[in-house]
């Protein structure tokens, strides 16, 4: 059944005759009586009865409309959400972020979007790089804030800024006093990391390595809060972002003097996947704040 004979249908209740509800629906009457008849033999009964120019609904006619009334409405609720999808202003949207994401200003970008824009709805998930990518492949996220995915995986990658690491030692610790911090100084060090998929873990044991020298440690941590409470036991020390760690009298933040450690961080995306508007439109709140 098509939604236009409904709709010629719920006008001419509207109406009451099928001159006025040509006039409303912009159709010649012609056409308000072909639709009619095509609703009446679809359906198998009268419903109309014909008083002259008006047009009185049969007690068939009245339980039709009370369905088609519903019916329309839902229509109307249809359409206006495919509108709202189309323009941005409304869809879901799934986000993969490392954890230290929520220390910068981009989390500011996604708050002030979400105020923008109350029926989008935003689901965030913690993770790593790889199991991002993963992700993205299987159309589980839409996109991802993390560090480079690997190459052979032919995802989208768009630096947005860099994130620099740090040494977090125990206050007390002999180092924590040093005027200035060399890798081999920490050759001895008992080091807390992060699990083994983690970029950061990554990167830092893919630099010591490439220096000669071997990462100890007895301890791996779920998450970084995690870790820097160890730190603050006094289980060992670390490398955490820069950002993710704040200046505090219970530890000491130090540079590893000849060494740089800086992982670049961006957005992952699958490649040529058409993203929903509103998908699209944060993506451009987020490429402009950096």
């Amino acid at each position: 059944m098509e939604i236009r004979l409904l709709q010629t249908f719920q006008a001419v209740v509207q109406c009451g005759s099928q001159i006025k509800a040509a006039n409303l629906l912009q159709y010649a009457q012609s056409t308000i009586t072909l639709h009619i008849n095509q609703l009446e033999e679809k359906l198998g009964i009268e419903l109309f009865e014909r008083k002259g120019k008006q047009m009185v609904l049969t007690e068939a006619g009245r339980l039709v409309k009370e369905q088609a009334d519903i019916l329309l409405n839902q229509v109307d609720v249809i359409t206006e959400t495919a509108k709202e999808f189309s323009l941005g202003q409304k869809g879901l949207i799934r986000i993969g972020a490392i954890d230290s994401i929520g220390k910068t200003n981009l989390i500011s970008v996604l708050t002030t979007f979400m105020k923008e824009h109350p029926q989008i709805c935003l689901s965030i998930e913690s993770g790593v790089t790889q199991q991002f990518s993963q992700r993205i492949i299987a159309n589980e996220l839409d996109i991802a804030l993390c560090p480079p995915p690997s190459p052979e995986l032919n995802l989208e990658f768009y630096p947005l800024y860099e994130e620099k690491l740090c040494l977090i030692l125990p206050i007390d610790h002999p180092l924590s006093t040093q005027e200035k911090i060399h890798m081999c100084d920490l050759e001895d060090e008992n080091f807390i990391l992060t699990g083994q998929l983690c970029d950061y873990r990554r990167k830092i044991e893919h630099v010591f390595l490439q220096h000669g020298f071997h990462l100890h440690s007895n301890y791996d941590a779920a998450n970084m809060e995690m870790v820097l409470n160890l730190v603050l036991q006094g289980f060992g020390i670390a490398m955490l972002p820069s950002n993710f760690v704040a200046n505090s009298h219970q530890y000491a933040i130090r540079d590893i003097d000849d060494i740089s450690f800086a992982l670049p961080v961006g957005l992952i995306r699958k490649k040529n996947k058409v993203l929903s508007p509103a998908t699209e439109k944060l993506l451009a709140n987020i490429f402009s704040s950096c």
